[in-house]
């Protein structure tokens, strides 16, 4: 059993927690304290063998939440099937255990009976679990061994402990309580009474003397029935082991009569018979090999197979890898000239778009390199340069037009402007609002211009955004200065109206500022139509030179624009031409192809004669004389193996010979019926030691001791009771109790004619009431015997269980702890007297209590792993541990941690600590991190 996964619903410090076991067999639970240690493993035993009392879980839960406390364990059977057992708190007796995907099982009939604490005491333990080790005694380990269900310890021990409180209510030594010892006390008082009565009868000393002599002879038959009750138990002890003796002494005459047959070995027997039963196989083998043999000659034989054809067969594969070739090649071909018709029609589309005048020859005798298109390129791009650089020459040339019209228009203006400047006040309240709103119109007006700028610079050239830009700023200057004029005018003060001189003066500057700029404005259009001009002029002179520059790389081109795609045109008829050429070269090869392989077909058809066979028929024929000269092989290849076969059993048939022979010579008999007489006659030998044996262990359990199996023999050989019978005992006894019964009854005569005598009720109330309570007492003590003889069989039990697995237990110890203390000791054994004694690797001798802390744990280790190598429970179950190293210095941990290792090739082992260790460093595949560290951590 292997546990691999946990599936944790609630339970404790973790809540909805799925944690994967390492794939170890060997599993380190690392953490540090209050890490959730202690809680996981509650939590497998808790899912294993099912929940304490709520009490015992008040730890576990959350918020008193029940019905969330539980989960489920993930673990592989010895059979290697996938179990899934899952255990709630709320459902405490119904545990589902799934098998694999679909099945369901039993969880009891998975453990084979065990149980929660018989696990723990065997499977799950500390250091604190085997306290007081120094001091413990064979009986003690005993009861450890019970305590720990070597053999079903729990209803055993409840067996015993209820016996032992049955016998306490009964009676104790020196108790009050108990009903015996009540009943004794108060017959105590009773006989006290009686005896007071009694004195009071001193007259009738003859009826007292009777009842003595009476009573002495109830004491001497007492006695004579204690000596036939002991005699009886003896008969009865000899009586159960007389036949066994027999019997052991009967065997043991046998084995002397049969002699010393040591020399036949003990599985002589099982030997020959495989011997002879491996001839018989073999040589039914070799039989069935020689009839495969002649049937394979006679089929070879049957089989006619054309050597022409593997004369040709070079060629004949040729052919055939041609025939394939030849396939694809007509219908490539047919794809070919499919292509070729299809490339025609695109290049006479190509040559209807270029024009008149374009054939084959001029297509080729047109430039079409790369430093052309290059060239053609590079002109291209100049003359859009230039045909920009004109537009943008023309639009300078329309915009300083635009500018002049624009001042004269303003001149007329300002020569009008005189004669409203006498309006009144209400025109230049009208004025004064004008040189806010001029500011709001300018920064649009300028934004206007950057943008018409930057526009004119990506979509027509750098010079005519240069132009844009610089005409705008005129513009806006312009503006902005004729609007401060008339703030200033608007702002002067309105009281002392200016002069009619002085306004005459200001307008007569304006007007003389405006006609210079109408000069210097007509002056800059000039000099823009005539840049205008000539750029027009350079334009019509590049676009000559280059349709010259065409006309001698091959080119008649109309429009210079058209010149880029009539080279592209001219370029893709071309490639379509090329393609048209090279798809014919192709056609014509493959057609060769054809030709040479439809020839070769012809010769080899009339050198096979098949005649106008095709390829396909003529394949099928080589196919069929391959395959029957292979099937010759074949048939051939398979004789060979069956005759090396052949050969090689006959070896093997010889070494058989051989060995039966060497097995016969060995065991001295001359031929196969004397080796079976003695095979039968050691067999024999053989059982009558092993009942020896058997009868010799019965003798010793029965027995008890040597002491009383000496006896046994001596009282047999000497007839002691020879004549007794079980029935002459019983009638003894049986007239014993009619003496005692009898003797009895006449004392209870004379006591009553006693108390009659004296007239005294209360006398006989008293003696009734005493023999009333001595037969109660007589009845409890009966009660008593019973309880305290099945108490005594239980202690003998378990006396003969420590005799028969605590020294297989003292074994598997003293191996461990050899192992664990790297063969500082070398022996382990456990006397009455002074309870563990170990022997040191100088001879030393060490009782328990003298060993040292380390050593003594160490000790305590291999008892609890030796109990668990002993214990038989059918699945192979988990071995826990809880801190078990604490003390352990680093050699002593290292060593314990490889001891570990190894057992969990046996079982699996899982380890819960806090200490680091250089074991878990070097095998981080081992441990399950709790603290977050690098190793591997619970999901």
């Amino acid at each position: 059993m292997k546990i691999r996964t946990l599936d944790i619903n609630q339970f404790g410090r973790f809540e909805n927690r799925k944690i994967i076991l390492p794939d170890s067999s060997f599993v380190i639970v690392y953490g540090r304290n209050e890490a959730g240690k202690s809680t996981l493993m509650h939590f497998m035993l808790d899912t294993l063998f099912g929940y304490p009392q709520k009490n015992a879980l008040v730890r576990w839960l959350r918020n008193n939440e029940e019905n969330r406390l539980g989960g489920s364990l993930t673990f592989l059977g010895e059979d290697g099937r996938e179990f899934r057992l899952e255990r709630m708190f709320k459902e405490k007796a119904s545990p589902r255990l799934f098998i694999g995907s679909s099945g369901t099982g039993d969880v009891n009939a998975l453990f084979h009976g065990v149980d929660r604490l018989l696990y723990q005491s065997v499977f799950c333990f500390d250091l604190e679990g085997l306290k007081g080790i120094e001091k413990m005694k064979p009986s003690d380990l005993n009861d450890f061994l019970l305590g720990a269900g070597m053999i079903g310890s729990r209803k055993l021990a409840e067996a015993q402990q209820e016996l032992e409180k049955k016998c306490s209510a009964l009676f104790k030594k020196g108790g009050r309580n108990p009903e015996i010892n009540h009943l004794l006390n108060e017959l105590d008082k009773l006989r006290t009474e009686i005896r007071d009565h009694e004195r009071k009868l001193e007259g009738f000393k003859q009826i007292e003397e009777e009842i003595d002599r009476t009573g002495g002879k109830i004491r001497l038959l007492e006695q004579n029935k204690k000596d036939v009750l002991q005699r009886q138990r003896e008969w009865a002890a000899f009586s159960a082991i007389r036949p066994v003796i027999v019997s052991y002494r009967a065997l043991e005459n046998e084995i002397k009569s049969m002699g010393d047959i040591a020399r036949f070995p003990e599985d002589g027997k099982i030997q020959y018979n495989d011997w002879r039963r491996q001839i018989a196989a073999a040589e039914d083998e070799a039989a069935g090999l020689a009839d495969r043999i002649d049937q394979l000659d006679e089929s070879i034989r049957s089989i006619r197979v054309d050597d022409a054809w593997f004369s040709e067969e070079g060629n004949l594969t040729a052919l055939f890898r041609e025939a394939v070739k030849d396939e694809q090649n007509l219908r490539e071909t047919a794809l070919l000239e499919d292509d070729r018709r299809k490339n025609q029609n695109e290049y006479a589309g190509v040559l209807k778009n270029l024009g008149p005048g374009w054939d084959a020859d001029k297509l080729r005798g047109a430039s079409a390199n790369l430093a052309f298109k290059r060239r053609l390129q590079e002109k291209t791009e100049r003359l859009k340069e230039s045909a920009e650089e004109k537009s943008a020459a023309f639009r300078n040339l329309e915009e300083r037009e635009a500018e002049v019209l624009q001042l004269k228009k303003r001149l007329e203006e300002l020569k009008g402007g005189h004669r409203e400047e006498n309006g009144g006040a209400q025109k230049r309240e009208d004025r004064t609002g004008a040189g806010p709103f001029s500011a709001s119109v300018i920064v649009p007006a300028f934004l206007a211009t950057v943008l018409a700028a930057v526009l004119s610079y990506f979509l027509i050239a750098p010079a005519a955004a240069v132009l844009v830009f610089l005409f705008g700023l005129l513009l806006g200057g312009l503006f902005l200065y004729t609007s401060r004029l008339a703030l200033r005018r608007a702002v002067r003060p309105s009281a002392g109206a200016e002069t009619e001189a002085a306004v005459d003066r200001r307008y007569e500057a304006e007007m003389s500022f405006t006609r210079e700029q109408i000069v210097k404005t007509e002056k800059a259009c000039e000099q823009a139509r005539s840049a205008a001009g000539d750029l027009e002029k350079s334009l019509g002179e590049e676009r000559r030179l280059f349709q010259e520059w065409l006309a001698a790389n091959g080119y008649s081109v109309e429009r210079t624009e058209w010149a880029a795609d009539i080279v592209r045109l001219v370029d893709e008829a071309r490639t379509v031409l090329n393609r048209i050429e090279a798809l014919e070269a192709r056609i014509r090869d493959r057609r060769k192809e054809h030709e040479s392989f439809e020839r070769e077909r012809q010769r080899l058809a009339e050198i096979l004669h098949v005649p106008g066979g095709n390829a396909a028929f003529i394949e099928k024929r080589y196919n069929t004389e391959k395959e029957r000269q292979q099937q010759a092989r074949d048939l051939k290849k398979q004789r060979d193996i069956y005759l090396k076969q052949a050969q090689i059993l006959k070896k093997k048939l010889d070494r058989f010979y051989g060995e039966r022979d060497r097995l016969l010579e060995r065991t001295g008999a001359a031929d196969e019926q004397q080796f079976f007489a003695l095979a039968d006659r050691s067999d024999r030998f053989r059982k009558l030691i092993e009942k020896r044996d058997d009868r010799l262990i019965h003798m010793r359990e029965l027995a008890e001791n040597e002491e009383n199996l000496r006896r046994y023999f001596h009282d047999l050989d000497a007839g002691r009771w020879d004549g007794v019978t079980e029935d002459a005992l019983k009638n003894r006894l049986a007239d014993l109790e009619e003496g005692l019964q009898k003797a009895r009854e006449y004392v209870i005569q004379k006591q009553t004619e006693y108390r009659s005598a004296a007239d005294d009720d209360s006398y006989r109330d008293a003696l009734d009431r005493y023999h009333s309570l001595l037969a109660e007492v007589n009845g409890k003590a009966r009660e008593w015997t019973v309880f305290r003889m099945a108490e005594w069989a239980i202690a003998r039990t378990k006396d003969s269980y420590r005799k028969q697995r605590l020294p297989k237990v003292l074994k598997e110890a003293e191996r461990y702890f050899k192992q664990v203390t790297d063969g500082a000791y070398i022996s382990l054994n456990l006397n009455d007297d002074d309870g563990f004694v170990a022997e040191r690797r100088d001879g030393r001798i060490f009782l328990a209590g003298e060993l040292s802390r380390g050593t003594a744990e160490q000790l305590y280790l291999s008892l609890r792993l030796a109990l668990t190598d002993v214990f038989d429970g059918g699945e192979s179950l988990p071995l826990i541990i809880d801190e078990g190293f604490v003390n352990f210095d680093r050699p002593r941990a290292e060593r314990v941690y490889s001891l570990l290792k190894k057992i969990s090739d046996r079982r699996q082992v899982i380890l819960f600590t806090c200490h680091d260790s250089a074991f878990l460093k070097d095998h981080p595949s081992c441990v399950l991190s709790l603290s977050g560290q690098s190793r591997q951590t619970a999901v």
